[in-house]
């Protein structure tokens, strides 16, 4: 009897998430590049450095003097600096919501923000960035996307987290070998009978140091969302309910905890990004009988064996198969100690 995995699922065999070969849609052959940046310079055809707003009442306001361009990549600096206001009332350019306006007339610290115009929106594809982020608990850096303020209606509060730095004040937690991944929508307090910390992940790769330069990347299509590192796949969330397209921003605020610091000056860097199409073009469908594992092919549906022949994963290998509606595996099937097999639906686009 025949193992479905469904559009909303996906199974790993033996192994964690974090396969060892490279995974991304580029990497595989299935991806075109739309646009990039290497950050030699500002290019207003992409990007807006913010100056003047505080993104939600925070305790930084973000100003384009934080921002600077050097040595082949973006800076982001945070660091105390006293700003005053006349008053919340001034004049904000149309950034995106995201970012928001002035909620007070004085701040202890600045920061900097840069994000997509809206022309450069991103919605669905894959984008990735090489990013350092500096060594400070106090200090929150983020590559995110935030939907695009340019859509005539708004379906959702779509925000996607990619990478963002961890400190959990309850257990006086920091670790620069963790990030996390999140979503949020208009629907996050009820997102599938769930609240929203449930979409939160903590992603703790095996001798990973975030103030060291990795690429972090994001794959976006309908039916799922994959988070990677290093090219590689470090998390899946299908159902995602995101549909806007968004903005993708860079930013580095204070964290909101007590006894904040008298003197702080740190940097986020990010040396290059990248904005892919995807198209898998998924083949019909498939039937795989004697071992012969397609890596680098998209099905329809798969089935794996047809009960009259022996599937075997070779021992230490690893194995992705990907179809668009479901992968069967069928009996006489063997994935033997220290080798993986990672199977994924969806994505056909």
């Amino acid at each position: 009897m025949g193992n479905k995995i469904t559009l909303k699922a996906f199974v790993i065999i033996l192994m964690s998430l974090n396969i060892g070969q490279s995974q991304t849609p580029v990497d595989l052959g299935f991806a075109t590049l739309v646009w990039e940046d290497n950050f030699d310079s500002l290019d207003i055809s992409k990007w807006i450095i913010i100056n003047d707003c505080d993104h939600k009442d925070n305790h930084q306001v973000y100003r384009s003097s934080n921002v600077s361009f050097a040595g082949g990549s973006m800076k982001i600096n945070l660091r105390n600096e006293q700003v005053n206001y006349p008053s919340t009332s001034i004049n904000i350019p149309n950034y995106s919501w995201a970012c928001g306006g002035i909620n007070d007339t004085s701040y202890n610290y600045t920061s900097g923000w840069v994000e997509s115009t809206n022309i450069r929106s991103f919605h669905y594809g894959y984008i990735e960035a090489t990013i350092k982020f500096p060594n400070n608990f106090y200090a929150a850096p983020g590559f995110w996307c935030w939907r695009n303020d340019g859509q005539v209606s708004y379906s959702n509060d779509s925000e996607i987290d990619i990478v963002e730095s961890v400190y959990d004040s309850l257990h006086s937690f920091y670790s620069t070998s963790v990030y996390s991944t999140n979503i949020h929508t208009n629907a996050s307090g009820a997102y599938n009978n769930f609240p929203e910390r449930h979409l939160y992940l903590e992603i703790k790769p095996t001798n990973f140091d975030f103030t060291q330069w990795h690429t972090y990347g994001l794959e976006k299509s309908p039916d799922r969302i994959i988070w990677y590192l290093d090219h590689k796949i470090v998390r899946i969330l299908y159902n995602h309910q995101m549909i806007d397209p968004q903005r993708i921003i860079f930013n580095m605020m204070i964290k909101n905890l007590p006894n904040p610091p008298t003197n702080i000056n740190e940097s986020l860097e990010i040396s290059d990004f990248k904005c892919y199409n995807v198209d898998y073009g998924c083949q019909n469908n498939g039937v795989i009988c004697g071992s012969l594992f397609p890596n680098n092919l998209v099905f329809s549906s798969l089935s794996v064996g047809n009960n009259s022949c022996s599937n075997s994963v070779n021992q230490g290998s690893e194995l992705m198969l990907k179809a668009k509606n479901s992968i069967t595996i069928n009996n006489n099937f063997n994935c033997p100690l220290g080798s993986s097999l990672f199977l994924l639906t969806g994505g056909c686009h």
